[in-house]
């Protein structure tokens, strides 16, 4: 089961019944499920499938890309044939789609891989794109796990440029899906914490045994010796990065708080430019960070910020790298509960507002103004230290939404208005603008604050279902 996917799947189908050639990029972090959506989607299509070799060499890759198309294409020639570059291999499949009269999908997986990290495969196919392969309508489907890769060299090259007709940045499920993942077994609010714990990462949830509670599976996943989690940090960056050493400082240092591109440089002794640009560029590619520029701020501002966005990486760091030694030995058969401690209620708390900020748009339609948002994002200024809205909306109908975000395991009180208010006349609004007040809880409001009438929308861990 393909679970959230509908406007990929959607995307997809029109690509397929296009009357034209089409050449689609799909990109996106290693676990988020890009293979297993593109092969449901080819399951009964005209489709070659070839999945790439990590880390193998150009020779060993055309041998593995022969072999998937011995298994694909039932032709006698294949067999006596040893294709020595790509050249051969792209002039076969030219005589196989010319042969072809139904659109045929291409689909080549870890791309990156297959490419060897090098351009010569790219250059080869734009020769074959324009001068074969148009002509005969396929679908080419490119697909890497290596976002700075697939950006870099493939949606922005020089030798595929104007040719790409589409791509996919394929991303983490939202509430929805995990629920049916999970097969509708489990409570919301245990589904939420699977998410603020693994992300919408279909892989991890994938591990989720149904039968047991949130803390049974983490102290199974993370906190055991045997857990497919406990090693999981490591495998990602020595698959995404060359230089993992140096991503893993900068992510160790954006986990502390969120930090500007100096403050990076100072601490890495590094210059800020072209350099350490290009890490944190690799950084935001690969889902790990983002960068986070308040309401109202150009892109350039001198106090945008960068932060880790990875929910998983965020949990790594706080309750499991510091017990590794002890989880490795075997930490008892509870330790989840021992180990977060106290930590753990605040940090949910600052994971609940990731959460509800990467679902920002989703709370717009909630609440009923998705069709009036300009833009959302944090408000902050470093004249006002203290002072921080995790997220706001800001309206063409001249209204600014400030939200209040809670993580709380009952019914918000009262108690809420004065912060809340104290936060509000501190936002700086332009002239003939007003506020609208928000609280995102799990729960909502008790009565008493819903009778005070002073927020203007409540929206609950229920509405993201609806």
């Amino acid at each position: 089961m393909i679970a959230g996917r509908a406007v990929e799947l959607k995307h997809l189908q029109g690509l397929v019944k296009s009357a034209k050639a089409e050449l689609l990029v799909v990109y996106g972090r290693r676990r988020i499920g890009k293979s297993a959506l593109i092969r449901a989607f080819c399951e009964k299509r005209h489709a070659l499938l070839f999945e790439a070799l990590e880390g193998e060499g150009t020779q060993k890759q055309i041998m593995h890309f022969t072999s998937q198309l011995r298994e694909q294409i039932r032709d006698p020639l294949l067999g006596g044939i040893e294709f020595k570059d790509w050249d051969g291999v792209l002039a076969y499949l030219t005589t196989y789609l010319a042969s072809n009269k139904n659109k045929c999908i291409l689909f080549f997986d870890e791309f990156q891989w297959q490419a060897a990290n090098q351009g010569k495969l790219i250059s080869l196919l734009k020769y074959y794109w324009d001068n074969h392969w148009k002509a005969h309508r396929p679908l080419l489907i490119l697909c890497g796990s290596i976002g700075s890769f697939m950006v870099r060299k493939v949606l922005r090259s020089k030798a595929l440029y104007g040719r790409v007709t589409s791509e996919i940045h394929l991303r983490g499920l939202d509430l929805s899906a995990a629920k049916v993942m999970l097969r509708g077994l489990r409570s919301h609010e245990e589904i939420l914490l699977y998410l603020m714990t693994f992300g919408g990462v279909p892989k991890y949830l994938e591990e989720v045994d149904t039968s047991f509670s949130f803390h049974q599976n983490i102290d199974r996943l993370c906190f055991s010796p045997q857990g497919v989690m406990v090693n999981e940090l490591d495998r990602i960056f020595a698959s995404q990065f060359r230089e993992a050493s140096v991503y893993k400082r900068i992510v160790k240092y954006l986990l502390i708080r969120p930090q500007s591109l100096e403050e990076i440089a100072e601490h890495l002794k590094i210059s800020s430019g072209g350099g350490l640009k290009q890490y944190m560029d690799n950084l935001i590619l690969a889902d790990m960070v983002e960068a986070v520029v308040p309401l109202g701020k150009a892109e350039n501002t001198k106090i945008k910020r960068y932060r880790v966005c990875d929910e998983f990486l965020v949990f790594f760091a706080k309750f499991m790298e510091p017990h590794l030694k002890l989880i490795r030995a075997g930490a008892g058969r509870t330790p989840f509960h021992r180990l977060t401690g106290p930590q753990w209620k605040p940090w949910s708390g600052l994971a609940f507002e990731r959460f509800c900020v990467r679902n920002a748009t989703k709370l717009s339609q909630i609440m009923g103004f998705e069709d009036q948002l300009l833009e959302f994002g944090p408000i902050y200024e470093r004249a006002t230290p203290g002072f921080q809205v995790d997220l706001a909306f800001r309206r063409n109908d001249k209204v600014m939404t400030v939200c209040e975000i809670k993580y709380f395991d009952k019914p918000i009180d009262s108690s809420i208005i004065a912060s809340m208010q104290r936060r509000c006349e501190l936002v700086k609004l332009p002239r003939g603008w007003m506020i609208e007040r928000a609280l995102i809880s799990v729960h909502g409001p008790d009565k008493a604050l819903r009778a005070s009438n002073y927020f203007h929308h409540y929206v609950r861990l229920d509405d993201f279902l609806e």
